[in-house]
């Protein structure tokens, strides 16, 4: 029997490319837990937005992954002084680029 999950759409990031963007989700159980999904999603005629791929991170896995996002900043060469609210933001200027996708 599958439980039931809530879901919040924390952040829906656009990407470089009219047709895709990162999403990300809190999702809660009936049972008390959560998890944050990333999810790289298409548009399709007909068919509206779906998911292409997606990446669950546990609680104790969000402060590593928050560290390993810094990191990947400053190796791109970004500048520091950026906000980084706009991933918060739903709507934001942020642009981000999917680079690779792996199909489920």
């Amino acid at each position: 029997m599958k439980t039931s999950q809530k879901e919040i759409v924390l952040a829906t990031l656009p990407s470089a490319a009219p047709k895709e963007r990162l999403q990300v989700v809190v999702q809660t159980s009936a049972t008390g837990g959560s998890q944050i999904e990333v999810r790289q999603q298409s548009q399709g005629d007909g068919v509206g937005w779906y998911t292409q791929s997606s990446l669950t991170l546990g609680a104790d896995q969000i402060d590593d992954f928050r560290a390993a996002l810094s990191a990947a900043r400053m190796v791109a060469g970004q500048n520091s002084a950026e906000s980084s609210c706009r991933i918060c933001e739903p709507q934001s200027a942020a642009t981000l680029r999917v680079v690779r996708a792996d199909s489920a």
